[in-house]
Formats: C-alpha cells, sequence, structure tokens
C-alpha cells in the first residue's frame, strides 16, 4: 500500500527543514510520478531547489505550481524572490503585485518588492514599499535599513540617517547601521563624523573590512570645500593605506574581498602615481591567495583570445566612449572577443556586445565564478576598460588572470596595480612626459584612440522661463558632475560669469553634492564680490532629449578643470557648441581639449587660468565670432567619429604584446 501523498509531504517538508535537500526532493518526486500536478510537491521542490542556490530550476517548479493553483500568493511571492535572485527585477515586482493583490497584508512581500525596485533605481516607489512593510510590522529591522538606502539614493541623507538610527534601535545589525549612517554623513560633506562613524562600525565588529575600507576612502573627500582640504587628504590617505596593510598583517585570514577603490583620488588635478601604486600593491598582495595557476600550454592557434571585463557593458558614459568601439570594428579573424559584462544593466547595447562575441558571460557571480568564468575562456589578452568604477573589477584586475592585461580610460588615471601591464590611451590625450604618470607601459593609440559614435537623441526645445534662465543673456553651460569641480578654480567661473550666466545641473538623484557646490560657489562668488543667484543658477537634471535641447540653444560649453568630461565635451561639439577646452597636466585633463585640436580649434583650448576666462569671454561677447566657430565645429566633427583605424591600431599593438611579449 502506498503511503498518503500527504504523509510523504510532511516527511519531505521536515527533511527540507533540516537542511537535507537530497532527500526532501526525493520524496517530492515520489509523489510527482504518482501526480505530476500536485501543487504542494511542485511548489516546495521549487522552493528547495532555490534553498540550494538553483533558481532557475526552481522558479520553473514554482511556475508550474502555479498553473495548477494561481490564486496561491505564497507561491507568487516565492516565485518572485527567485525572479528577483536571476535578476529579472520587471518579471519579480510583477509577481510581487500579484501576491500582494492576493494577501495585501503579507508584509515581506512589500518588502521584498521595495528591495526589486530599489534594484530597478525606482526609490520613490520603493520607499513607498518599505512604508507599507513597516505599517504592517513596525519592527520589521530590515526593511527601515534598506528604507534608508533607498533615501539615501534619492538623495535623502538627512532623512537616511534619522532611518538607521531608528533601525539600529530596532535591533539591526550595529555594525551595518554605523556604516550606512557614516557613508549617509559622507553625502552630506560630514567627513569627520563619518569617519567617526566608520571606526564606531570598526569598534563593533573588529574584524569586519568594510568599515575600516570606507574609512580610508573617506580621508578622500568627494566634495573639497577648499584647497586645504585636499592638501591634507594625500598623506591621511597614505596612511590609512599602511593602517590596513598591518591590520591584515596582524590577522592574514581577515576577509580580502570587502575592499574599495579611492575613486574620487582621480579629481585631484596632482600626480596620483605614487600613492596609487602603494594602494595597488596592497590590493594585490591581498588578492593573492586568490591566484589561479594559469594555463601551462602554449597558446592556440587561431584568432587571438581577449577578454573584456567590465561592469559597463550597456548604455553608459564607459562604452559610448571606448569599448563599443572594440566590439563594432575588432577584425574577428584577428581577434575573438569574449565579453564579461560584470553589471546588472541590461539593454540592446549589451545585444550588440553579445551579438559580437566569440562568447559572452553575463549574470551575477560570486568572485570566484568570474574568477572560473574568465579562466575557461582561456584568454590571451584581458582588457580591464575601467578598473576603479567597481569593486568586483578591480579585484579580478588585482589578479593574474591572462598573460596580457590591459587597462584603458574609463576612470582615466593609472591603476598603479602590478597586475597590469599595458594602459591604453592616445596621442591627442597625453602630453610628452605621460609614461611618469602611469605605473603600467603606456600605449598611445592614434588621434582620439576610439572609434565614437554620437548617441542618437531628439533635442527637446527647452522652456528656459521654468527652468528660470534668461534667453536675453548669453547662456555658459556647466554640465560637470559636481565633483569634477576644483576649488581652487571656482575663481575663473565667477570671473567669466560677469560676461553671462552659467548654468549648472543638479545631479539626477538631486543629491546633496550638487547642493554643496552650489554653497562653495556661492561663497567665492560672494568674495569676488558677484552675487551667485544673479549670474549663476543650478537647474535640475535633464534626460538626453532636454539636454539636447539645451545645448542647441546655449551659446557655449565650459570644460571641467582638471578631470574633463569626454562624452560632455563630445556631446557639446555634436551639437556645434562652442567648447572651452583646459588642457590639463595629466591625461584626465585633456579629454575636452584632445578633440578641439584635433579638429584645429586650438584657439579654443586655454593652457592657463588667464586664457580660459579670455576665451570664454569673447565666445560670450562676440555672437559673430561665436558663429564662425560653430561653423568651422560643423565642418570639422566628422573627424571626431568612427575612427577604425584607431582600433586596429589597437589590434595591432594586441598582436604584437601577445606574440613579442
Amino acid at each position: 500500500m502506498k503511503p498518503d501523498p500527504y504523509t510523504t509531504l510532511n516527511a519531505a517538508v521536515a527533511l527540507q527543514n533540516r537542511g537535507d535537500f537530497a532527500g526532501a526532493q526525493a520524496l517530492y518526486w515520489q509523489i510527482l510520478l504518482d501526480d505530476p500536478a500536485q501543487f504542494d510537491a511542485l511548489h516546495l521542490l521549487g522552493v528547495s531547489k532555490c534553498q540550494q542556490g538553483q533558481q532557475a530550476e526552481g522558479s520553473w517548479f514554482i511556475a508550474r505550481a502555479l498553473d495548477q493553483r494561481p490564486d496561491d500568493a505564497g507561491a507568487h511571492f516565492n516565485l518572485a524572490m527567485a525572479l528577483a535572485e536571476l535578476h529579472r527585477p520587471t518579471e519579480a515586482i510583477a509577481r510581487f503585485d500579484q501576491a500582494l493583490a492576493l494577501k495585501p497584508d503579507h508584509a515581506p512581500s512589500w518588502f521584498s518588492r521595495g528591495d526589486a525596485l530599489q534594484g530597478e533605481t525606482r526609490y520613490a516607489e520603493a520607499i513607498d514599499s518599505y512604508q507599507r512593510a513597516l505599517a504592517l510590522q513596525p519592527g520589521m529591522a530590515g526593511a527601515l535599513a534598506n528604507m534608508g538606502m533607498a533615501l539615501l539614493a534619492s538623495g535623502r541623507a538627512t532623512d537616511a540617517i534619522g532611518i538607521f538610527v531608528d533601525a539600529l534601535a530596532k535591533g539591526a545589525d550595529r555594525c551595518t547601521a554605523l556604516v550606512n549612517t557614516g557613508r549617509a554623513l559622507q553625502e552630506l560633506g560630514r567627513t569627520a563624523e563619518a569617519c567617526d562613524s566608520f571606526a564606531a562600525a570598526s569598534a563593533t565588529s573588529p574584524d569586519a573590512a568594510q568599515p575600516r575600507w570606507l574609512w580610508a576612502m573617506a580621508t578622500i573627500p568627494e566634495l573639497p570645500g577648499g584647497v586645504a582640504e585636499v592638501t591634507a587628504s594625500r598623506p591621511a590617505f597614505a596612511a590609512a593605506i599602511d593602517s590596513l596593510d598591518a591590520w591584515y598583517r596582524a590577522a592574514p585570514g581577515r576577509d580580502r574581498l570587502e575592499l574599495s577603490w579611492p575613486f574620487y583620488l582621480a579629481y585631484q588635478a596632482q600626480s596620483n602615481r605614487d600613492l596609487l601604486q602603494k594602494f595597488g600593491a596592497l590590493r594585490a598582495r591581498l588578492m593573492a591567495p586568490f591566484q589561479p595557476a594559469l594555463r601551462a600550454s602554449p597558446r592556440a592557434q587561431g584568432p587571438i583570445r581577449v577578454g573584456i571585463v567590465s561592469s559597463q557593458i550597456s548604455s553608459h558614459s564607459v562604452w559610448h566612449a571606448i569599448t563599443r568601439g572594440w566590439f563594432a570594428h575588432f577584425d574577428p579573424d584577428q581577434i575573438a572577443l569574449h565579453g564579461f559584462h560584470l553589471g546588472r544593466k541590461s539593454d540592446d547595447e549589451t545585444a550588440f556586445a553579445r551579438a559580437h562575441s566569440a562568447s559572452f558571460t553575463y549574470g551575477e557571480r560570486r568572485f570566484p565564478d568570474w574568477v572560473r568564468a574568465i579562466q575557461a575562456a582561456q584568454p590571451d589578452v584581458l582588457i580591464y576598460p575601467a578598473i576603479g568604477m567597481d569593486n568586483m573589477s578591480a579585484n579580478l584586475a588585482s589578479l593574474r588572470l591572462a598573460p596580457v592585461q590591459m587597462a584603458s580610460w574609463g576612470h582615466p588615471e593609472t591603476t598603479g596595480l602590478p597586475t597590469i601591464d599595458y594602459y591604453i590611451s592616445a596621442e591627442a590625450f597625453e602630453p610628452p612626459n605621460a609614461d611618469a604618470a602611469y605605473t603600467e607601459k603606456l600605449i598611445r593609440l592614434p588621434r582620439l584612440g576610439v572609434a565614437f559614435l554620437p548617441q542618437a537623441a531628439t533635442p527637446r526645445p527647452p522652456d528656459l522661463g521654468s527652468l528660470g534662465i534668461d534667453p536675453t543673456r548669453p547662456i555658459i553651460l556647466c554640465p560637470g558632475a559636481p565633483f569634477k569641480y576644483a576649488p581652487d578654480k571656482d575663481h575663473l567661473l565667477a570671473a567669466i560669469a560677469r560676461h553671462g550666466q552659467l548654468i549648472f545641473f543638479h545631479t539626477k538623484n538631486n543629491s546633496p553634492l550638487s547642493h554643496r557646490l552650489e554653497q562653495r560657489l556661492t561663497a567665492r562668488f560672494a568674495a569676488e564680490g558677484l552675487d551667485f543667484a544673479a549670474h549663476a543658477k543650478f537647474i535640475p537634471f535633464q534626460n538626453m532629449e532636454s539636454f539636447y535641447g539645451l545645448l542647441a540653444r546655449a551659446d557655449l560649453c565650459l570644460d571641467t578643470i582638471g578631470f574633463s568630461g569626454f562624452n560632455t565635451a563630445m556631446q557639446a561639439l555634436g551639437q556645434c557648441v562652442p567648447l572651452v577646452g583646459y588642457e590639463g597636466a595629466f591625461m584626465r585633463g585633456r579629454l575636452a581639449s584632445g578633440p578641439l585640436r584635433l579638429m584645429g580649434l586650438d584657439e579654443l583650448v586655454a593652457t592657463n587660468d588667464a586664457e580660459f576666462v579670455t576665451i570664454a569671454a569673447r565666445l560670450a561677447q562676440d555672437a559673430g565670432y561665436r558663429a564662425g566657430i560653430r561653423a568651422r565645429i560643423t565642418a570639422e566633427t566628422p573627424k571626431l567619429y568612427d575612427d577604425k583605424e584607431a582600433v586596429k591600431a589597437l589590434q595591432e599593438e594586441i598582436t604584437r604584446k601577445v606574440f613579442f611579449v
């Protein structure tokens, strides 16, 4: 006599609760052999697969269970959780909504729905979802903590701090709450308090790596209040590296994956080679235990196997500026591209990369899984377009996973890593003595070194009145991100403002950074005898169509000094807007002057402060001169686009490095 299926089901659930997934699944299959449509067996088999990390298989079984009972809220919730783990957020959110339509008082569904929405940067909706979860279950510390992160990401750092404090009082992990509080304080420019919060987190969890790394990175200000703050930050950062080094040497088994990168160091217009070499040596030493053995066999015949490792293989400034041209124009008979997309975003550009790859690996993976995936491709060369933009690519770049390893200028600064052999740059961006700024061997590709194509967008004419822009005065756009404006150059902006109205932009999430920059500029303008509000203004972030429309209406655009914006410069020139460049001492300060010189518009390139003001003032005051410059830009912009020969030059460099390394 066969056992009752519910007796078998109860036995399976008991095994599953004890973690014996194999035993539980054997019993679920026993039930399904007799009744393939048995809802509970299908559902719980799927849940057990998900508990083992097999979300793709588990979601299939849960979906089959829902075919039998489409009004089961619990199954919709579990399927939503599996889809969220598979990074299919649109489907996950739809399933959470179905679960809540059936069971609106289910707090975990509201909580997890909030997480899915936050992953899609739909912060306002995420905050509402967390609030609904908390209304049902006020003590849900996780919902409080995650709502705080959504508030922080949406530019509400002050509100986020209050939530983190509340989460801590309700039992949230103390170290995590203090770390998150530190991040919010840092966003508000309260750096000393942020460091205190990170230090308190370290004291709470002495063996936790994350708060110590964040503490070290906080020594580099995101938006310095003045030159003295920049000066003090450099020895403080060096000391922080030494402190981290000593901490790891005291206990070699401590976590080596929760590292950070000094992203904002690049925005200081000084040589960072020595600091980054010190930092890179520490990173490489910490990652050395994860170093796999390189293949001993000689290189296979056929095309050179080149891996591109990036979190930005999607519509992103790094992709548009640098990486897309490689996928578009490498000769597949000579170069077999293997894409490793570390990011979560997938779009038409991701599909383009996949279509132009010999293999393409995408989807969230743990660090060891990425190492194995890269090894499986057996690359001859690995290229990291933007080391420093995310931790995963930095961790991978700190290992030797290919005989030849290269970086490029997605984050335009030397990596300092002893594991990176070459730095891919361009003749138009590098001064004669540039090699001294790099720990890598410098490759200067011809011209801009990239096959750039302008992004298609239909300009939307701006409503200047609603933006508070006076159409009768020269419109001078200042579109750089807040952290690109160095405090020692604020006086130049004040001088230029006497000749028109400067238009700055708040960040997309209206973060405190742009408001802090506005405060700093207001003070500097006042010191120069100017009312900031009468000569400049910050307007809301504009989408691509609106920004292009504003560019088309602008009289001129200003480069950011010390750290140029390549994509912004190319967008301005693509709309035939006169651009004032400032040729810096390092590559990162020449991303606008390079295209201008390539077009023969050297007269728009300043090499000192006085020239920058003079060029901008003439463009603002002389409409005839502006019109002539616009005509020349129109004639010369084709020189900037789709430079296949530059990609061919990189292909030749790769061939030489592989065969003559």
